[in-house]
């Protein structure tokens, strides 16, 4: 089983009316052409790095994956990676619009995500900045240091508290 996400297509591609997918079984020495609806970053207009891999474990486990890259400016070859390796210029496909270019306040991914390279990454939604330098969110209740005293022991996802002793 292929899945790539964040994105989606028709499982017959030339049927309007087919069904969308973002999944699909696949065997060996076969190949299937994948036509993205809305291209690079489907609908949602995702950006970054989206997985694709197949879904059978064992598959996955021995390297049956890799990464999509969806960029949200024009890379043009003069930018780099927060490590310092270049990103090698790219063009859109030639029934595509270009993509803006990149300036100052809009530096695209992944440059417009705060953290220093070689550092712990920060965790959304303080880890993306508006273009005044500040964080985009708050973190949630449960992140505060201040609100663990209010929450019940064990794994919130697995044993939640009765509702007598939930606390919001």
């Amino acid at each position: 089983m292929f899945h790539l996400h964040n994105h989606q297509w028709r499982l017959e591609p030339e049927d309007p009316k087919s069904t969308i997918i973002d999944s699909i079984s696949i065997s060996p020495q076969e190949c299937y052409t994948l036509d993205i609806l809305y291209g690079a970053g489907s609908l949602n207009g995702m950006i970054g790095d989206a997985i694709f891999h197949c879904h059978l474990y064992p598959h996955f486990h021995e390297g049956m994956w890799t990464l999509w890259r969806v960029f949200d400016r024009l890379q043009d070859g003069g930018a780099t990676y927060p490590d310092g390796t270049p990103i090698a210029p790219l063009m859109p496909l030639k029934d595509r619009p270009l993509p803006p270019p990149r300036d100052d306040l809009h530096p695209g991914y992944p440059n417009f995500v705060e953290g220093t390279f070689g550092e712990e990454p920060l965790q959304p939604p303080l880890g993306v900045l508006t273009p005044g330098g500040q964080p985009t969110g708050s973190p949630p209740f449960w992140r505060k240091p201040t609100s663990w005293k209010t929450l019940c022991p064990g794994p919130c996802t697995r044993t939640p508290a009765p509702a007598s002793r939930r606390k919001m």
